[in-house]
């Protein structure tokens, strides 16, 4: 049980600030992801894996992914019977209980209901209480603490019952209120009183008091509030009063007051709840009081001491808040604290990164950006952005700022070497300073601009070439070989004209391998320099040195992938690793010279790479600018990725921002602070989720089932019931958002679906037959569940596809077979007859075939033409010379075809085209054709007629005078609108048929061509004639003159619109 009341009163506490980091890292949950409420105070999981919550409004159920939430509604006995939610217990049958402010209830898991107990305004309630605590007696019944005494509760025939007590004090101190019950494992039931204070030990048998030391001893928490007890499997008994943490020993002669190990101080908090977890390790949750703030401590029974791990203002991945409810560890051994604003996840998986921040309260701070760290025996050092160097004492845990004598105040450093114990070199914008510890001074020991000038003042890198030489690279003047005694300087830099010199001078990064080969990481590429080794650096000459270049080709896959070069690093085997800023991470072997790629294609977390460690067992670690850590295998090639889940300072790291120390624990810096770890005890969530159906839909339309949807195992449906969707989740609580599923649907899937994020399977048409859903789950660590959960469906088939429907067809067959036979019979005594009826008939048919043929045919043809081609087979083309051709196009009809469907589509076009034909017949006027939105016809043509031009502008005009009320009346109707453009011009033309399969009739010339440049330079709702027309209409017709209209590939061409009277 886990539970918090009666303090509600002592949340006005006054704190004061924290002024340290929390040393735990949590996640949050509050209303804005769906819990009930922020206060909560009660928490239990079920069989199945599920967590359910109690707060001060309302019971939330959650499977790692969203809340279900249950709350009383006043017209509904099965809902809650108040909102206020004191405690919850699991019994041994898996039922859910929980205590409320006014009455019990029981939750139905089948139904999905709740039944409820003492609560107002039931019927057989004989009265309402207050219930502060359930606990389960040994003989399997529910004792409840209320606001009026005990109440029993017989889980099997539902009667309840008072105690029977004859020890007047006992009856007296029930009757005030009981807050905690407890049943040890010596058949004693523990009670704490809500009102008067203290506790009683009472026998189970005699309801008596048993003797205990005298309460008004210093360690008695007489007088104030026991809400809750809880015996360790060491036999200890403990307390969690108003006023600290006490234990009993298993003899039960003595009590302990527990302190606080931080300030040695009685630990005067209200204490919430107690845990011990799965290793032993004792807990207790806290709420409020000063001088500290609070939240959850560990026990130390040997030394009678906590630690507390105290809530830290504006700390968003520390405790919502100090005012701690509960803290519960679940199966997966996770850790949960109930606060006052939310509920906390603490997960151990994800505090294996250890994370150092100055200030936890920024967003983003110059003091938490590192650039560089190294590790001494005693602190830890810090290059910042902008604030010089810091130290982390190892033994205090605390930051200092660092202010040497001689170091400028507010300097960024980018790179840190430690040369001896108590000295650094810090590498700056402004040169390189020599730091001694012991004496916090700095000297600047190479004065910038560089000899000769052209820039690189800024120190990139700075790396041991011998005891007294280090290497020392620029962004942007190269590098060079320092000795710290002589000061002697050898400096390279690229030559254009000499290829074999360094190929940039943007150096990012130097290294040394393990044969002594110098590495020179460039904005260009890869520079090997051979030869470096011992002091044999000092002998070289310049003159005659020369650089491999190692450079980026697209026709060479196995070169390297990037030639901006972040960070270099070398494994076990000798392969060097190399970090570029978008080409990701490269294996280089430089036996062969071939590069090996890993980018987020191959699932690196970025392709841009900041840093790389390599630890002990040859496992690839790269931190990235954008997102987070990656670790690669070499020997399974897996990868592993590691976000702001697992307790990084931020997704974002710097350059060169790493470190490895002799123990092999690996830090990485970045933008907010810096972690470290040790590669070899990082452990990794083993254990495979256990997985729930959660929703069923069948035809979009919610399943609701006679039992749980998590213990659905079958389904039966009808043949119209043919669209399924499932929905899933695997209740492993630790990084919930890594966890993949994969799902088969047997009898219509060959195969397993591909690993996914996705909670949802659905499908869709499925036909009547037998099917098996299955559906598996990995945790965020990649461990299926190979089991899973499995569904069976069986879709009925429809009426007429059963095996009685199939033998009526049976007899309705054979039945109609037999009648045919008579019936053919009789029709072969009637052949004769009906023969001579249906020659006549069938000759009757022909005639009016072949009138339909002919009037199809003058259809598709002109009457002239079609007769030409019925009599030859075959049409000559024909010259016209005044023939007037219109064109018609609907304005922007790409984009309204968009917004239709196909069958919408072609309706409309159908209805306007169909209007078109009745008006240009109308007219005398021959249909050419039409072409998606086009509109193609001529006058003139096949029977030549003078007034060709004037038919069709009085056509054209008649359409855009029937797409004007169209328009209209689309608009009305909330329809996208329809409009067109007109354009006509008159001119010769050739017509003739073409081909020899499906020919059409059509008419060719420069006067089609100028009829359509006519219609694209229209406009909408307006009939655009050119001038030849504009000479044969103008007095028939108002024209307005629009000017010479440019006209694609035609030139300027006079253009007039038709003005309809």
């Amino acid at each position: 049980m886990y539970r918090f009341t009666f303090f509600v009163f002592l949340f006005s506490i006054v704190f004061l600030q924290a002024i340290a980091q929390t040393e735990l890292r949590y996640e949050h949950y509050t209303i804005a992801n769906g819990l009930s409420s922020n206060f909560t105070k009660a928490i239990e999981q079920d069989h199945s894996g599920l967590l359910w919550v109690g707060t001060i409004d309302g019971l939330s159920c959650f499977n790692g992914y969203e809340f279900v939430n249950y709350h009383k509604h006043d017209n509904d006995s099965s809902s809650l019977s108040d909102n206020s939610i004191n405690d919850l217990l699991i019994d041994k049958k898996g039922t859910l209980w929980i205590a409320t402010n006014n009455g019990l209830n029981k939750y139905n898991r089948a139904t999905n209901k709740f039944q409820r107990f003492l609560c107002s305004k039931e019927q057989n309630a004989s009265e309402a209480l207050m219930i502060n605590s359930i606990a389960i007696s040994p003989d399997s019944n529910l004792w409840l603490g209320t606001d009026k005494g005990i109440r029993i509760l017989n889980p099997t025939t539902n009667s309840i019952r008072s105690p029977k007590v004859e020890d007047d004090s006992i009856k007296i101190f029930i009757d005030e209120g009981i807050a905690g019950i407890y049943f040890d494992s010596h058949g004693i039931v523990w009670l704490g009183s809500s009102i008067r204070g203290g506790f009683r030990r009472v026998d189970l048998k005699t309801m008596r008091s048993l003797a205990f030391p005298d309460p008004n001893e210093k360690n008695s928490p007489t007088g104030f509030p026991v809400t809750e007890f809880f015996e360790t499997k060491n036999g200890t008994v403990w307390l969690m009063t108003g006023n600290g943490l006490y234990s009993c020993n298993k003899e039960l002669k003595s009590m302990v007051r527990y302190t606080r190990k931080d300030v040695n101080d009685t630990l005067g908090h209200i204490v919430t709840s107690f845990l011990e977890d799965q290793n032993g390790v004792l807990w207790v949750s806290l709420a409020g009081g000063p001088p500290y703030y609070t939240s959850i401590a560990k026990v130390n029974q040997d030394e009678g001491t906590i630690k507390v791990y105290p809530y830290v203002d504006n700390d968003d991945r520390g405790l919502a808040w100090s005012w701690a409810t509960f803290i519960f560890q679940d199966k997966s051994g996770i850790y949960w604290v109930g606060t006052s604003r939310g509920l906390d996840k603490l997960d151990p998986l994800c505090q294996q990164f250890k994370l150092y921040q100055q200030y936890t309260n920024l967003k983003y701070s110059q003091y938490n950006n590192i650039y560089a760290l190294v590790k001494d025996s005693s602190a830890i050092w810090l290059g910042t952005d902008g604030k010089g160097l810091i130290e982390y004492n190892l033994q205090t845990k605390k930051f200092e700022i660092i202010k040497p004598l001689g170091f400028p105040e507010d300097l960024s450093i980018y790179c840190i070497l430690q040369i001896e114990e108590n000295n650094l070199l810090l590498g700056t914008p402004i040169g390189l300073y020599h730091y001694n510890k012991t004496k916090n001074e700095c000297h600047l020991i190479l004065d910038l601009p560089l000899p000769k000038g052209n820039g690189g003042s800024e120190i990139s890198c700075i790396i041991q070439a011998s005891t007294d030489e280090i290497w020392v690279s620029f962004h942007g003047g190269g590098f060079m070989l320092y000795n710290l005694k002589t000061k002697k300087q050898i400096h390279y830099r690229n030559d254009e004209s000499n290829p074999a010199s360094l190929c940039s001078d943007q150096v990012n990064v130097m290294f040394i391998d393990s044969k002594g080969t110098l590495w020179v990481g460039t904005a260009d590429g890869v520079n090997v320099f051979g030869g470096v080794s011992g002091k044999g650096l000092d002998r070289f000459n310049p003159e005659t040195s020369t650089f491999t270049h190692f450079v980026h080709s697209d026709e060479d896959p196995t070169s390297l992938s990037n030639d901006n070069v972040i960070c270099i690093n070398e494994d076990k085997n000798g392969f060097l690793w190399v970090g570029t800023r978008t080409g990701g991470l490269n294996k280089f072997d430089t036996k062969t010279g071939k590069f090996k790629v890993y980018t987020t294609n191959e699932g690196m977390q970025s392709n841009f790479i900041t840093a790389i460690e390599v630890d002990d067992s040859n496992k690839i670690w790269a931190s990235s600018f954008t997102n987070g850590i990656a670790c690669l295998n070499q020997e399974t090639g897996e990868l592993k990725l590691f976000d702001l889940s697992n307790g990084l300072q931020n997704l974002r790291f710097n350059r060169h921002g790493s470190f490895q120390s002799a123990d092999g624990e690996i830090f990485f810096s970045g933008v907010s602070g810096f972690n470290s770890f040790y590669p070899l005890k990082l452990k990794f969530n083993q254990q495979a989720p256990t997985l729930l159906i959660t929703g069923i839909k069948i035809n979009n339309a919610p399943y609701f089932a006679d039992t749980s949807i998590a213990d659905v195992r079958q389904l039966e449906l009808k043949y119209n019931q043919s669209e399924l969707q499932f929905n899933f989740a695997a209740l492993n609580f630790s990084q919930t958002g890594k966890n993949q599923y994969a799902y088969q649907l047997e009898g219509y899937d060959k195969n397993w679906s591909t690993p996914g994020l996705s909670r949802t399977a659905k499908y869709t048409n499925l036909d009547p037959g037998d099917y098996l859903f299955k559906v598996k789950a990995c945790n965020n660590d990649g461990v299926w569940n190979e089991t899973g959960v499995s569904i069976r469906i069986t879709i009925l088939p429809p009426w007429w596809k059963t095996w009685w429907a199939y033998i009526i067809y049976f007899c309705l067959i054979s039945g109609s077979i037999w009648y045919y036979i008579k019936w053919r019979e009789r029709v072969l005594k009637a052949r004769q007859k009906v023969l001579e009826k249906t020659v006549q008939e069938r000759t009757a048919d022909l005639v009016a075939e072949k009138k339909k043929s002919d009037d199809l045919l003058l259809n598709i043809l002109p009457e002239e033409v079609a007769e030409e081609l019925k009599a030859k087979g075959s049409a000559d083309a024909k010259q016209y010379q005044d023939v007037t051709v219109m064109f018609t196009d609907f304005k922007g009809f790409t984009q309204i075809s968009e917004k239709l469907s196909p069958a919408e589509l072609v309706a409309e076009i159908d209805f306007c085209f169909k209007a078109f034909d009745n008006i240009i017949s109308k007219h005398t006027i021959e249909k050419i054709k039409t072409i998606g939105d086009s509109y193609m016809c001529a006058g003139g043509l096949p029977v030549i007629n003078a007034t060709n031009a004037t038919d069709v502008v009085n056509a054209a005009l008649e359409i855009q005078e029937f797409m004007r009320l169209h328009l209209k009346n689309r608009l009305d109707a909330g329809k996208e609108p329809f409009e067109i453009r007109i354009g006509i011009h008159t001119g010769p033309v050739v017509a003739g048929i073409v081909g020899l399969k499906k020919f059409a009739y059509d008419i060719w010339g420069d006067t089609v061509n100028i009829a359509s440049r006519m219609e694209s330079s229209g406009e909408a709702g307006k009939v655009n004639i050119s001038g030849n027309t504009y000479l044969l209409v103008k007095d028939r017709f108002n024209c307005i003159h629009r000017g010479k209209i440019q006209a694609k590939n035609k030139g300027e061409i006079d253009m007039y619109f038709v003005e309809n009277d």
